[in-house]
């Protein structure tokens, strides 16, 4: 009995020994046209077994006209290695307090997560017949670096993560 209470408390840092995870807690700027409003955000990011990607977004943006929460939360598969970059096909939800209700959009790109060096991706999302470009950059020294626009629309951010 004793052994399988050993073995069900380490099984599940088993599984998850290959996963690369990262929190994040980031400035933020939104941009439109010409008005900006800026705030602050927390993210977490994993990539499990070296073929998951799924990542939330949360952040608090305010300026003169009030308060605004947004997240994002996506998912994809990576067909190849992430540790030695992969091409990956995924989801994108935006949601935010502002909006009636969330967006789910396809999101297709590359990524290299838990190699050597700075962990990064980049992906195209087809959202209504636009196509959105989101990028960001973990560098090992903890730095953290994203944008996410339409071309009308900029969302940058830049932080601090941890990776365990």
């Amino acid at each position: 009995m004793k052994k399988l209470i050993i073995l069900l408390v380490f099984i599940p840092f088993m599984a998850f020994a290959d996963n690369v995870s990262k929190a994040s807690i980031n400035y933020v700027d939104l941009s439109v046209d010409s008005f900006s409003v800026d705030g602050w955000g927390a993210s977490f990011d994993t990539a499990m077994n070296d073929k998951v990607i799924w990542q939330l977004d949360w952040f608090k943006l305010s300026g003169d006209g009030g308060d605004a929460d947004f997240s994002v939360v996506s998912g994809a598969y990576g067909f190849g290695s992430l540790a030695e970059g992969s091409a990956f096909v995924g989801f994108a939800r935006f949601d935010s307090d502002l909006a009636d209700s969330a967006e789910t959009e396809l999101e297709v790109g590359y990524a290299r997560i838990g190699g050597e060096g700075p962990d990064f991706s980049v992906g195209i999302i087809n959202s209504d017949d636009d196509l959105s470009f989101r990028g960001e950059v973990h560098t090992p020294s903890g730095i953290s670096l994203g944008i996410l626009t339409d071309g009308d629309v900029d969302l940058i951010n830049i932080g601090y993560h941890v990776k365990f």
